[in-house]
């Protein structure tokens, strides 16, 4: 008897290149540059004919302020919901490390700008 499979399986380098072509799509204010890269993606340890079930991917996200930056991983957090949705597979986000990002303090400009006048 042959074998035959009852339920599709979901094919995780299909789920992640369908997150990578939303994140592309991403747009937001040109004055507030800011960058969401999928900068790696392992999924498969078998053979070349085995459809992969799971898959481990790093994100690069990059902003300008720290408020955009929360902008940015809502939006992953809800691409990420949706496409695992549409595809019927869980995504399980870890949040890895985090720089702030710079931010002007007005006493220290306060401090270096009256530093400057005096000499």
């Amino acid at each position: 008897m042959p074998w035959r499979e009852t339920a599709p399986r979901i094919n995780t380098i299909e789920v992640a290149s369908a997150l990578v072509q939303l994140l592309h799509g991403l747009r937001w204010n040109p004055l507030m540059p800011a960058s969401i890269k999928m900068t790696s993606l392992s999924a498969g340890n078998e053979a070349g004919n085995v459809i992969p079930d799971f898959a481990v991917f790093t994100l690069d996200l990059r902003a300008q302020s720290n408020s955009h930056m929360e902008e940015l991983v809502q939006n992953v957090e809800q691409l990420a919901g949706g496409i695992g949705s549409l595809y019927g597979a869980s995504i399980s986000l870890e949040r890895g490390m985090d720089a702030p990002a710079a931010e002007l303090n007005s006493r220290a400009i306060e401090l270096m700008t009256g530093l400057l006048k005096k000499q």
